[in-house]
């Protein structure tokens, strides 16, 4: 069985949920001070925003994601062939 036979197909109204749990993850005190906090320390620099307060968001969105049976890593091959061989074959 590959990795991507034991991922959950996704339904509109799953997707729906997911996003929706996202959102409120988001807006919890706990979430919105770690996020303000990072927030006050970058300012309006593109790259620290991406450094600092990116990281904190994909951790809470890939928590969610986990609650519905989907991997937690963005990686999924659909077949037996290794990142490897597709980057070298690009």
């Amino acid at each position: 069985m590959s990795k991507a036979d034991l991922i959950p197909s996704l339904s509109q109204e799953t997707a729906i949920e997911i996003l929706t749990k996202t959102i409120e993850q988001l807006q919890l005190p706990e979430n919105l001070q770690k996020i303000d906090e990072a927030r006050d320390n970058v300012g309006n620099e593109m790259l620290k925003m991406m450094q600092f307060i990116f990281p904190i968001v994909m951790q809470i969105q890939i928590d969610v994601i986990k609650e519905y049976g989907y991997p937690e890593t963005r990686e999924v091959h659909t077949n037996n062939e290794s990142s490897e061989e597709r980057t070298s074959s690009n």
